[in-house]
């Protein structure tokens, strides 16, 4: 009697095994070797440069105050800055590690810079896999260190950057873990990156907005939504109590202390001026600081001439606006628009995310109306799309 022939494996089996080449530590090494490569070596050129040469931007300025606070000068007297808050400090810590130049503020960029890439890969990996991963480090290590997009060198923008992709993945781990004590460094993170520049209040907004968001999409309670804004502005107090105490120290005009550009709109309507006055190193004639607060006699052009909307912005934003033209505000929005189309990728990667959540709610509201999903990783979809539209609207 002949024996049975043996049966072979379903092809449905074999179909599910996985891919030899792309299981266990052979996937790991290959993830790790694309980012070395990709992300890897533009990084370290971009830092290559910056070290190699003399900043073109605004480094010079923020170490010379650095210095000159270090040796005693109080801010707002005999060392009037024109860096925030965040860049003053880093420079000063900059200066403290390796002397009288803006090598320190560099390295301490570069540290900040890949610590936030190795945040966000960590981040996106846990929520959308590998490969979504590995494209966002690229990505944003190529765009971080391209010159043609990005200043470089000591800048206050990259500082910026840094803290608020920091700020926003603890936040996520947050929603990921239930653990408070990382909505506490998302405030402490997030409250930095206006410190060094404006545009860093795009990232708390989005924050702020995705945390009230949540009672309304009933994934969870008003009180516990309340609980969240508690610690965030909680972690916030932790970063912003000592360096306020510090700049009362000194008794430093309210210019120069923190988010000073967050209350300036409101003082301008109250009628009250909280304007820079830049050190000329010359002492102020008699009368001086009373012609610079009256610089105009006519109320009502004054009023023309500054509307609600420009009153009610950053001074930055507002006063940079009204010296423009007509044909210079008509060049600056095309320079803007030339800018979005340098970013055309990330621009198109985000408009694609938002277009296919988007599509997903809609399928998904159809099959099952009343269902939510409680670790669905699409919902912070929402939080990536209002942070990136009001970072690009600001």
């Amino acid at each position: 009697m002949s024996a049975s022939p043996r049966r072979k494996k379903p092809a449905a089996d074999r179909a599910s095994d996985p891919i030899p080449f792309l299981s266990g530590n052979r996937k790991q090494i290959l993830v790790a070797v694309t980012l070395a490569v990709f992300a890897g070596v533009p990084f370290l050129l971009g830092k290559y440069f910056e070290l190699k040469q003399p900043d073109p931007f605004d480094s010079g300025s923020y170490v010379y105050s650095a210095k000159h606070v270090l040796s005693g000068a109080r801010v707002g007297y005999e060392e009037k800055p024109s860096a925030q808050a965040g860049t003053l400090l880093v420079n000063m810590l900059g200066v403290t590690l390796s002397g009288y130049n803006e090598t320190g503020a560099k390295v301490l960029q570069g540290l900040f810079q890949a610590a936030a890439l190795t945040f966000v890969f960590l981040t996106i990996r846990r929520l959308y896999g590998s490969l979504a991963a590995v494209i966002a480090v690229i990505v944003g290590a190529v765009y971080l260190s391209a010159p043609v997009i990005a200043k470089f060198g000591n800048v206050k923008e990259q500082f910026m950057i840094a803290l608020m992709a920091m700020g926003v993945c603890s936040f996520v781990w947050y929603h990921l873990s239930g653990r408070c004590w990382w909505l506490l460094l998302t405030g402490g993170l997030l409250v930095g990156g206006p410190m060094f520049k404006q545009t860093g209040v795009s990232a708390i907004a989005a924050v702020g907005l995705f945390t009230l968001a949540q009672p309304i999409l009933h994934r969870y309670g008003w009180r516990k939504a309340g609980i969240d804004v508690v610690l965030l502005v909680a972690g916030a107090a932790i970063t912003l109590t000592p360096i306020c105490l510090w700049y009362a120290s000194m008794n430093t005009p309210l210019y120069y202390w923190p988010y000073s550009f967050a209350l300036s709109p409101v003082f301008k309507l109250a009628g009250v001026q909280m304007d820079y006055v830049a050190d000329t190193g010359q002492a102020q004639e008699p009368g001086q600081a009373e012609r610079q607060t009256t610089s105009s006699s006519n109320p009502s052009q004054d009023a023309k001439d500054d509307s609600l909307i420009l009153r009610l912005l950053p001074a930055y934003v507002s006063e940079s606006w009204k010296l423009l033209g007509p044909d210079q505000r008509s060049e600056a929005l095309r320079r803007v628009f030339r800018y979005y189309g340098v970013l055309i990728l990330p621009i198109s990667l985000a408009l694609a995310a938002i277009v296919v959540r988007t599509v997903v709610l809609l399928r998904n509201r159809r099959a099952e109306p009343h269902t939510h999903a409680g670790d669905d990783p699409g919902r912070f979809v929402l939080l990536f799309g209002t942070w990136w539209f009001l970072d690009m609207a600001f």
